[in-house]
């Protein structure tokens, strides 16, 4: 086992030293990433709409908007798009949806999940609003990483289109890219490009494949499932050091430790003087998902509807049976287990954010009591 390990190990790192070579060459450059777009909604979101608008500066006219829709199989909606305006964020009655589309007879919202899916009632209430527009051509649609179906049951499957950033954003993409020889083209083809191998993980991909043909007898197999459980035991092992190191820093009495269980870790942080609450920190375990921070319970035990209503009153975000209070962390921190980077390079940029996440718990509960 000990020789197939190591034999393994081997090949995989001269994998790994090709794709560090490429990178270093500068094939893998991309503008896109340079700039920290990643996975962040607000940014692809800002990106898509600019190329879009017909107003834009991008040069392509009408002619993007009109390659977007028919990309969409809304070739009538091509057709009509020459009075068309594209914004972000615009405020109808209780929503903001991510881009809204007019014209002089066209109305269409787009609505854009790239880290989470829709909400209660999100999607319902939009297509609610689009059907008292005056107008002909109108709909609802939803764009997410593989077009992905809603997830509220209040939306009808019928009400509203998928779209998907693997092949509606990409082949709309490609298309512009081959509209003219300008910036805005390269970047289409740098955008569509950054969407193949890094939104949807086509490189990580391709370096697996060609892994994958390693493990071609049972000893190897064998070796790499001890190596990725070896391997997820040590990162889980080094992001509880890495978080107790911050606790310590802190300078507050860590109430519970946090625990490597399958599903769940956590920890909490003692608030001076307070006998009901604690700071807490959770994770999905399973590659530290889902970041969160709050204030729950002292005694770690689930509480009745009654027992929280001082919470639900002052409006308190998140207020449910395990905490008064919860908040997930901005994007780029809500997965620090997939990301190594926190380990090795930005170690204090996460414990910053921790920090200010404690911050803004002191502050609130300064203003509670």
């Amino acid at each position: 086992m000990e020789n197939a390990i190591g034999q393994l190990l081997e090949e995989a790192g001269k994998i790994l030293a090709d794709r560090k070579q490429e990178t270093q060459s500068g094939k893998c450059f991309n503008c896109i990433d340079i700039c920290g777009v990643g996975t962040i909604e607000t940014r692809h979101t800002e990106i898509i709409a600019a190329l879009l608008d017909p107003q834009g500066n991008h040069g392509f006219g009408t002619e993007s908007l009109k390659a977007f829709f028919r990309q969409c199989n809304l070739p009538e909606f091509a057709d009509n798009c020459e009075d068309c305006r594209v914004q972000t964020e615009v405020k109808i009655p209780g929503r903001r949806p991510d881009i809204v589309i007019r014209g002089k007879d066209l109305c269409v919202v787009i609505e854009n999940k790239t880290n989470t899916s829709d909400h209660y009632m999100q999607l319902a209430d939009y297509r609610k609003w689009i059907e008292e527009q005056k107008v002909t051509y109108k709909t609802l649609l939803y764009l997410t990483y593989e077009g992905y179906k809603a997830v509220d049951a209040n939306i009808k499957a019928d009400q509203y289109t998928r779209i998907s950033y693997t092949e509606t954003i990409c082949k709309w993409l490609e298309e512009c890219a081959g509209m003219q020889e300008t910036p805005a083209a390269d970047f289409c083809k740098q955008y569509a490009n950054f969407i193949n191998e890094n939104i949807m993980k086509g490189s990580v991909m391709s370096t697996r494949e060609e892994i994958k043909v390693l493990l071609d007898s049972p000893e190897k197999i064998k070796a790499a499932e001890e190596l990725a459980i070896v391997v997820e035991d040590v990162k889980n092992q080094k992001y509880i050091d890495l978080f107790n190191e911050w606790a310590e820093k802190s300078g507050k009495k860590v109430w519970r430790s946090l625990d490597s269980g399958k599903t769940y870790a956590g920890f909490s942080l003692e608030i001076e003087g307070d006998d009901e609450l604690v700071f807490g920190f959770s994770f999905d375990a399973s590659g530290f998902r889902n970041f969160a921070y709050g204030l729950t319970w002292k005694d770690g035990k689930e509480r009745l509807a009654g027992e929280i209503e001082k919470y639900k009153k002052i409006s308190l975000t998140g207020c449910n049976s395990w905490w008064a209070y919860s908040k997930y962390f901005p994007a780029e921190y809500r997965n620090p287990g997939e990301n190594l980077d926190f380990l090795f390079d930005r170690k204090e940029e996460l414990f910053n954010a921790m920090d200010g996440a404690v911050n803004e718990m002191e502050s609130l509960l300064s203003s509670i009591k």
